[in-house]
Order: structure tokens, then C-alpha cells, then sequence
């Protein structure tokens, strides 16, 4: 296996905090977190339109810790497509949709959780692609390091604007560990899933209990 896909937007200047894989990001202040929403969604050509339907904070696919991000902002989540290359062939996820071939995956590695995380472009904050690209090895040399099988993919937006993102669909890995993951190189939120379940967005922004 080796790794690279997604688009789950993120954070400041990378500052590495590796340990065993597992680091910690303070959120940004919510003024700043709404304005690069605000950034992103223009560019999506969703922000301020009359035909762009509310999300329930409540709904099933979203975390209910959602405050302080833009509804705009999950939207663009919404309109985007999970990709990932594996032995079941290439995979499609959405936030709020269960993939059956996932789940077979899941069950072939004995596992029940997974996370869709990506380093590129923390805080949907673009940066160089050298730069970009050495986050993402960093990424792939933590997931390595806590004995978790990943495969690569990449997050497309539907509508092609914003860049496709090299990710990593990892398999096995709970819940807090996958915010931890997302928290540590800088994303604002990762995609979450259970077998059997939709998957959902996570904000990494929560506080967690260990």
C-alpha cells in the first residue's frame, strides 16, 4: 500500500508534534475558522446561494459538536467525494451514506472503525505543494507507526473548483484517536464511520475524553 487522496480542510503553519501518531491542534478562533469557511465555500460557488439547503446540526452524517463552523462550511464536506483505492476496487464515501463495499473491507481486516483524514492544506489554508506533499508523508509514516492498515485516495469536490486532496482511508482506529489524528495535522474535521453505519464529520475542534 502506499498513500495519498482527500480534501478535509485544516490549519496553521505545520508544526510537527509527532508521537506514536497521535498529537494535538488547538482549534482556531471562531472568527477565523468562519472566514476561511467563508473563502472556501466562495470558491464552491455555495456560500450565500438561496438553493443551498440547511444542515441539521441534529442530522444523522454530522457530529452534533458542530458550533463555531459555518453551515456553508458542511456543506462543502456534503458536496465532496471520498475516494479510496483498495483491494474491494475504488471506493466512493459521503458524509451521511453507509458504503457496503467498506464494510466487507472492514470485515476482512477484523476491524469496525475507520477515519478519511488528509495533511494537505491545513485549515483550508493552501500551501506549496513540496510542503503539502511532506505532511502527507508524515501522516502516512504516523498511521504506520500505530500498526493501522490505510489505503490511499484523494477528496474531490463535486464541482472540480477546489483542488482534489491526496488522503488516507485508515482502518481500525477508535473514535478519539481519529480526532487526535485530524487535531495533529491541522484539519478542522475527518470523516468518521462504524460498520454498519453513515459516515459522519467529526470536528477535531471537540474536546475529548481519554
Amino acid at each position: 500500500m502506499r498513500g495519498a487522496g482527500h480534501w478535509l480542510l485544516g490549519s496553521e503553519p505545520y508544526r510537527p508534534r509527532l508521537r506514536a501518531g497521535i498529537g494535538t491542534l488547538a482549534a482556531s478562533p471562531g472568527c477565523r475558522a468562519r472566514l476561511r469557511a467563508r473563502t472556501l465555500c466562495a470558491s464552491l460557488d455555495i456560500a450565500g446561494t438561496d438553493d443551498t439547503k440547511p444542515v441539521e446540526r441534529t442530522s444523522r452524517g454530522f457530529c452534533r459538536n458542530l458550533d463555531g463552523m459555518e453551515e456553508a462550511l458542511l456543506e462543502a464536506y456534503r458536496r465532496t467525494r471520498f475516494v479510496a483505492n483498495t483491494p474491494k476496487g475504488r471506493l466512493w464515501l459521503r458524509v451521511g451514506r453507509r458504503c457496503g463495499e467498506l464494510d466487507h473491507l472492514l470485515a476482512d481486516h477484523s476491524v469496525t472503525t475507520w477515519v478519511y483524514v488528509t495533511a494537505f492544506n491545513p485549515r483550508s489554508m493552501p500551501l506549496p505543494a513540496e510542503e503539502n506533499w511532506a505532511r502527507q508523508r508524515e501522516l502516512e509514516r504516523s498511521v504506520v507507526e500505530l500498526g493501522l492498515v490505510w489505503y490511499p485516495g484523494e477528496g474531490i469536490a463535486d464541482d472540480g473548483r477546489w483542488p482534489p486532496e491526496p488522503s488516507l482511508l485508515v482502518l481500525g482506529i477508535v473514535r478519539n484517536d481519529a480526532v487526535r489524528l485530524g487535531q495533529q495535522f491541522g484539519q478542522l474535521a475527518v470523516v468518521y464511520g462504524e460498520l454498519g453505519q453513515e459516515a459522519e464529520l467529526v470536528v477535531c475542534g471537540q474536546q475529548l475524553d481519554d
